[in-house]
């Protein structure tokens, strides 16, 4: 039984290292699927145009995205050994499962082919993510591990969060939902105001890449505390503490 745990520990840390390994790739790629696509802007461009045809590299961004939200789940998986139990952090992570599930279904129904389902799962997705870095917030500050500076960056996200969603609610009440125009994505989005507070495709790139930020960094504190966590996974040795 202990073997199969023992396993199971080993499997996990290791797709955590390659998750660590992989988000440096991940963010290459999204920077030269941005290059290629001739145009590009993030002050123009969601994330989700470099998944649609028009994208030169579509695919690879695609494919990019789906590995990114699987191994994603690993570094949930250690999250939550890892800090504080508490009702706080077993619905964060309940809540971070579902954001990344939700990432590689938006990954798969492009916003060019399936845009009522692309955009569905990209608010639920917001949502899921808000909600599960605002349970963070106590776990965090209960963790001896975490540092202040990674509290103060979860707080900024979720400021971020904010500012992003009074956008989005601004645009949408002006335009309504893209799906309704003739127009892509791309096209649906210069229509706001350039004034940045109100550029939502801006704040959808500082959103997701803090988010980003914050797992590496929390993925390498984990890693570097790791006997911790095993300690904490593994059942006590009944046998050996009635031998001693």
């Amino acid at each position: 039984m202990n073997q199969k745990i023992n396993k199971s520990k080993k499997t996990i840390r290791f797709f955590l290292l390659v998750y660590i390994i992989y988000i440096p790739i991940f963010l290459l790629i999204l920077y030269f699927s941005a290059r290629a696509y001739k145009g590009f802007s993030i002050f123009h461009f969601f994330i989700s145009d470099l998944g649609e045809k028009t994208a030169p590299f579509h695919n690879l961004f695609q494919i990019s995205v789906i590995i990114f939200g699987f191994l994603s789940f690993f570094f949930v998986q250690e999250l939550s050994d890892f800090l504080p139990d508490s009702k706080f952090l077993k619905t964060s992570i309940f809540f971070l499962f579902l954001t990344y599930f939700l990432i590689i279904l938006a990954a798969i129904f492009s916003s060019d082919e399936i845009p009522v389902m692309h955009q569905l799962l990209g608010e639920v997705f917001f949502v899921s993510i808000f909600v599960a870095c605002f349970c963070l917030i106590y776990p965090m500050f209960k963790s001896k591990q975490i540092s202040n500076f990674l509290i103060v960056l979860n707080f900024v996200f979720l400021f971020f969060w904010i500012l992003g969603t009074i956008s989005y609610v601004g645009l949408k009440s002006n335009y309504g939902s893209f799906w309704t125009t003739e127009m892509n994505l791309a096209e649906f989005a210069r229509t706001q105001k350039s004034f940045i507070l109100r550029n939502i495709t801006l704040w959808e790139w500082m959103i997701f890449s803090l988010a980003i930020l914050l797992n590496f960094l929390i993925s390498i504190i984990i890693l570097k505390n790791q006997k911790r966590v095993a300690e904490k996974r593994s059942p006590p040795d009944i046998f050996n503490s009635i031998i001693e």
